[in-house]
């Protein structure tokens, strides 16, 4: 019998809080890796999985500061939900930002919420992080937010063949016309899910687009457009909140354009922002460059990049190509965020339709050691999910296991779910070798 998924989440993050207190001196590598097998019964109920090496491969010392934050905040008491009162816009939260890219896998939003439940569970929740308006571009949006408006937009992704605008920081853009409109952002409370009420906005747009205010008496202060940044623009609410409506502010602007909303409470703890978009290669985040460049804004320290599963569904698979399609992307971001940690994942095994049927996708493993090979060859760090899922035989596995959707190269909830545990997984494994490595040392 399995466990439901909110038993199966609390047990594997509450396992790695009561790994953080006894780890110590005495305790080895391989005896941290053996208490996360004693808390993990679900992830053992499936035998195909390779568990036994999952962990981040990375060059020696290129995690230590993404660890020592988590260390950091691990030590703190970021298990209260912040209380917002007249002085808490004018406290400096202690925020670890993560900044999850992908393809339709990320878009869906069920593997990196796993990955963010959790981690905001074991080191504190500083809010849902970045939303885009994909409802709003005509989309699939996550299940654990909304964003509604009084007008028609038109949208424009970064998958688009010929986009009629430039696509934003998030992979989609909205554009409406004139300023008679309103935006209505709201969360969903969820019993599996952390507390997702926001006190602070950060709304990003084109340039010349209306920033966005909220009704006065909702807000902390007018709206004080920030010069130097004039792509965003924060609204402070007074309180904790779990939705607000949200107005162009009045003055002489050009067309409104919106691209994403961070939702944050002022608490110390993890930010885990993620971009999604259905179809999404490396090439099409390389067309939209200069609008990466925005995510600067989210400070991330820790950028993950997950795709290949598009790059492998093709029977013209090029390997060199490929590898270039990852450079120019990873280029483009490197620039955006000079000081952070990169992770490249690789893709699980998926099947592939031929004249005769579907069949599992022998591209799958040629796009996994692109990517591997790439992140080896750039000092990046690595975590295999092509391997760690069951390698050459995980689509076969995972379909007789009802893991897969109907289309067999998407995922069902559960296996999405399954997906962004063995990722948090894996981050936890390498997160107490290595704490329980300085431990001994420092001893």
């Amino acid at each position: 019998m399995r466990l439901g998924w909110s038993s199966v989440s609390v047990l594997l993050a509450l396992s790695y809080v009561l790994m953080s207190v006894g780890c110590g001196a005495s305790a080895a590598p391989s005896a941290e890796r053996e208490k996360v097998a004693l808390d993990t019964a679900y992830l053992s109920s499936f035998g195909f999985l390779e568990r036994d090496n999952n962990v981040i491969e990375a060059p020696d010392s290129l995690l230590e500061p993404f660890f020592d934050h988590l260390r950091r905040l691990e030590a703190k008491d970021t298990s209260m939900q912040c209380v917002c009162d007249d002085d808490c816009h004018d406290n400096d939260p202690d925020v670890l930002s993560v900044l999850h890219i992908g393809d339709s896998h990320i878009q869906a939003g069920i593997l990196v919420q796993q990955v963010r439940t959790m981690m905001q569970t074991v080191f504190g929740n500083a809010g849902r992080g970045l939303v885009a308006p994909l409802r709003l571009a005509r989309t699939n949006e996550p299940a654990d937010y909304a964003i509604v408006s009084s007008a028609q937009w038109r949208s424009a992704k970064c998958t688009d063949r010929e986009p009629s605008f430039m696509p934003g920081m998030t992979g989609v853009a909205v554009r409406t016309d004139g300023n008679d409109f309103s935006i209505f952002i709201s969360v969903f409370d969820n019993k599996e899910r952390p507390d997702y009420r926001f006190n602070s906005v950060t709304a990003y747009h084109s340039p010349s687009a209306p920033p966005l205010v909220c009704a006065r008496e909702l807000s902390v202060d007018m709206c004080c457009p920030d010069t130097s940044r004039l792509w965003l623009s924060r609204i402070d609410l007074t309180e904790l909140t779990d939705s607000v409506t949200l107005f162009p502010a009045a003055g002489d602007f050009g067309t409104p354009e919106y691209w994403g909303f961070s939702l944050e409470n002022g608490c110390d703890g993890v930010l885990y922002h993620s971009i999604g978009v259905n179809g999404a290669c490396y090439l099409h985040y390389s067309n939209i460059a200069g609008s990466l460049l925005c995510t600067s804004d989210l400070g991330p320290e820790l950028v993950i990049v997950s795709m290949g599963t598009n790059e492998s569904s093709t029977s013209r698979f090029n390997a060199d190509m490929l590898y270039r399609q990852i450079d120019d992307m990873l280029s483009s971001l490197r620039k955006a965020h000079p000081d952070a940690l990169f992770m490249l994942t690789t893709p699980a095994q998926n099947f592939r339709r031929t004249r005769n049927g579907s069949v599992p996708n022998d591209n799958t493993v040629r796009a996994r050691d692109v990517i591997a090979a790439y992140a080896r060859e750039n000092g990046m760090a690595l975590w295999d999910m092509f391997a760690v899922c069951g390698g050459g035989k995980a689509a076969v596995a995972w379909n007789r296991a009802g893991l897969m959707a109907r289309d067999r190269v998407h995922y069902t909830e559960e296996g999405y779910r399954l997906q962004g545990m063995l990722l948090f997984e894996a981050l936890m494994n390498s997160y107490y070798n290595v704490t329980a490595r300085e431990d001994v040392a420092v001893d």
